[in-house]
């Protein structure tokens, strides 16, 4: 099988370059190799695919080891929010074998938002996840997550209130009262 001109001198570079960025990555994740070799993997491939513009640099291991140490540093935190997601499912799962009725309620309520809406506030008012750990689990970017949570807390606004402003809920006691 012949190499494509774009990927002309890829075979070269990473099998050259394969052994350094895996043994670098290792002593950068702290001595965790199956990181390492996944990170790498990861770099090699976005090489690969860029191999034309990536082939031209002056330095092609240098630029493969900060795509690999992101995508390193991206996995870690994956698996601490895996981890606490995981920690917080047992936890639950041993604290209660059927829901609370007001779980059933509030199940019914948020299952008529959109699925990212849903989604953005179960992750943070269940799961009590920052902003910043929700973009990473949805992929998302934070001011997306910010928006959807307030544009879900709108529409649960109007779902358990659709009349906040109609006198006829008002009572004339309590009004007066404040």
């Amino acid at each position: 099988m012949t190499e494509s001109p774009a990927h002309s001198g890829f075979d070269e570079w990473f099998r050259a370059a394969w052994p350094d960025l895996t043994r670098s990555l290792t002593l950068t994740f702290r001595g965790n190799s199956e990181l390492a070799a996944e990170a790498a993997a990861e770099a090699c491939s976005v090489a690969l695919a860029k191999w034309g513009e990536v082939g031209e640099f002056a330095n092609p291991t240098g630029w493969a080891y900060t795509v690999a140490l992101r995508a390193g540093r991206r996995i870690q935190r994956r698996s601490v929010l895996d981890r606490r997601l995981r920690e917080k499912i047992s936890a639950t799962a041993r604290g209660a074998a059927d829901p609370p009725p007001a779980w059933v309620e509030i199940a019914e309520i948020i299952g008529d938002l959109p699925s990212r809406q849903r989604d953005v506030v179960v992750l943070r008012y269940v799961l009590q996840m920052t902003q910043r750990d929700i973009a990473d689990v949805l992929g998302l970017a934070p001011g997306s997550v910010a928006a959807s949570l307030n544009q879900a807390r709108t529409r649960l606004r109007a779902l358990l209130d659709p009349n906040p402003f109609d006198p006829s809920t008002n009572d004339e006691e309590t009004t007066h009262a404040r």
